[in-house]
């Protein structure tokens, strides 16, 4: 089961035969790049599989989840991540809104797309970022989320919105110091090891560097969505796509 993460052939060994139905898409399992030892979760992975989800969960939806970290892991050494986020391109231009678990970023999406039809997905949840010399670009993954959002399509990331509920909608670009703890409660990886947790800093700095990063509390509502959507329109311009 060998299967293609921005560039990178990784060999997937799967603990329920199910969970290989989640990589069935062809844009992440085209056979070629670089190919590398063949990964699955391991016993200490399972455990916490275990402390993590109920009985119920413990098939190949809880495998699905806890394999994204891991992968994770051995795309770091290659300059790729995965990114907590949904990527999209509005108007040419690449885009990651980011937050934890619940906080709306799927609803924002969707508002979105209501309100700019030409919006196009690249992952509803956690895309691949692969650092260039030059720029960032995003990629699909099999992470789409329960709504399974995802597409082939790829793009070169213009800026990340960290989304945060609020009781009034406000964006603000925010510092670098300050952007640093949030961006990194969204890279997906374990960083068991000392080597990996030097290697996320880098691409961190990496990220913060080469792309803006704005907060912005919302109330989750469709003038929220009118309000990120301006914004959105108001950078201007549009990116080349790969």
């Amino acid at each position: 089961n060998q299967y293609n993460f921005a560039g990178i052939r990784i060999t997937l060994s799967f603990i329920f035969p199910k969970t290989s139905g989640y990589f069935k898409n062809k844009s992440y399992s085209l056979n070629h790049g670089i190919e590398q030892e063949a990964v699955c979760l391991k016993e200490e992975d399972l455990e916490l599989m275990r402390r993590e989800y109920q009985p119920e969960e413990w098939n190949s939806t809880g495998e699905m989840k806890m394999l994204a970290p891991v992968v994770s892991d051995v795309l770091i050494k290659y300059d790729r991540m995965i990114f907590h986020s949904v990527a999209f391109i509005m108007s040419g231009r690449t885009w990651l809104l980011a937050a934890p678990s619940g906080t709306g970023k799927t609803t924002q999406y969707m508002n979105l797309k209501e309100l700019h039809p030409d919006i196009r997905i690249i992952c509803g949840d956690n895309p691949v970022l692969w650092f260039k010399d030059k720029t960032i670009e995003v990629h699909p993954s099999p992470w789409n989320g329960k709504e399974n959002m995802g597409s082939a399509q790829t793009g070169i990331l213009y800026g990340i919105i960290l989304l945060e509920q609020g009781q009034k909608n406000a964006i603000e670009i925010l510092d670098k110091k300050e952007a640093v703890l949030p961006i990194m409660g969204q890279i997906n990886t374990f960083m068991k090891t000392e080597e990996t947790v030097h290697q996320v800093c880098r691409l961190e700095q990496r990220l913060l560097e080469s792309v803006p990063v704005w907060k912005f509390r919302n109330t989750g509502t469709m003038e929220s969505s009118e309000m990120l959507y301006r914004h959105l329109e108001d950078c201007g311009g549009a990116e080349d796509e790969l």
